[in-house]
C-alpha cells in the first residue's frame, strides 16, 4: 500500500483499496508499453529472470539433494534441470555419473544409450524408469493374486502381466528374476484353480440339466 500510497495520494483516503489496485495496474501497464501500445520489456524482468535462473546455484547441496528426493529418480524433471543453464547441466551430469552404475546394478543386460550424445542423466532416468515399471507390474499383479479371480478378463490380464514379466526378466538381475518367477508361478497357480472351479461348475450344471428331464420324465409316467 506505501507504492500506491505514493502513486495515489488523494485517493488513499477515500476509495477502497480494490479501486486503487485497478488503478495501479492500469497505471503498471502505461508504463510498460511506448507508445503505439506494444510491450515493452523492461531491463528489471531481464534482470529477474537471470535471479531466478542463478538462485539455484546457491542453494547448498544438502537442500539440493533434498529436493531431488523429493522430485524422485522417474520424473522427467531431472533432465529439465541440466538444460537450465551450464551450471546445472554439470550438477546433474555429476549426478547422473554417480547414480548410473546403481540403477544399472538392476539390469544384467543395461539398456543401450539412444544415441552417442545421451547425457548420464537420460541413461540413469530410462534405467530407473523401467526398473520402476517391473516393480509396479509385480506389485498389482499380487495384489490380484490375494484376490480371487471374479472372470475371465482378470485371468487373460493376469497372465498378459506375468507374461511380459517373463520376457524381460532375463535382462534384470538375479534377485528382480527370481521374484518374476516366483510370482508367475502363483499366477499359474491361481490361473489353473480357477479353471478347474469353472470345468468343474460346467460339468455340475450339465449334469443337472440331464437329470431334471429325467425326473420330469417319471412323474409324467406316474399320472
Amino acid at each position: 500500500m506505501g507504492v500506491l500510497q505514493r502513486q495515489f495520494p488523494s485517493r488513499c483516503k477515500r476509495e477502497s483499496p480494490e479501486i486503487i489496485m485497478r488503478e495501479h495496474q492500469k497505471f503498471s501497464k502505461r508504463q510498460f508499453s511506448d507508445t503505439d501500445g506494444n510491450a515493452v520489456v523492461q531491463p528489471a524482468l531481464k534482470k529477474i529472470k537471470c535471479t531466478s535462473e542463478s538462485v539455484l546455484e546457491w542453494i547448498p547441496p544438502e537442500i539440493f539433494c533434498q529436493i531431488l528426493s523429493f522430485v524422485g529418480p522417474t520424473s522427467t524433471s531431472l533432465v529439465a534441470l541440466s538444460e537450465v543453464n551450464t551450471y546445472m547441466n554439470k550438477t546433474m551430469n555429476a549426478i547422473g555419473n554417480a547414480m548410473l552404475p546403481r540403477a544399472q546394478s538392476n539390469f544384467r543386460v543395461p539398456l543401450v544409450p539412444l544415441s552417442p550424445n545421451e547425457s548420464c542423466t537420460s541413461l540413469f532416468l530410462r534405467h530407473a524408469r523401467a526398473c520402476s515399471k517391473v516393480l509396479h507390474e509385480l506389485a498389482n499383479l499380487r495384489v490380484r493374486l490375494n484376490q480371487n479371480l471374479p472372470d475371465v478378463a482378470a485371468v487373460n490380464q493376469a497372465m498378459e502381466t506375468a507374461l511380459h514379466l517373463l520376457e524381460v526378466g532375463p535382462a534384470l538381475s538375479v534377485s528382480l528374476e527370481r521374484q518374476i518367477l516366483s510370482t508367475a508361478g502363483k499366477t499359474g497357480g491361481k490361473v489353473f484353480k480357477w479353471t478347474k472351479n469353472q470345468v468343474l461348475h460346467n460339468l455340475a450344471h450339465a449334469e443337472m440339466s440331464t437329470i431334471v428331464p429325467h425326473q420330469e420324465r417319471l412323474v409324467m409316467a406316474r399320472l
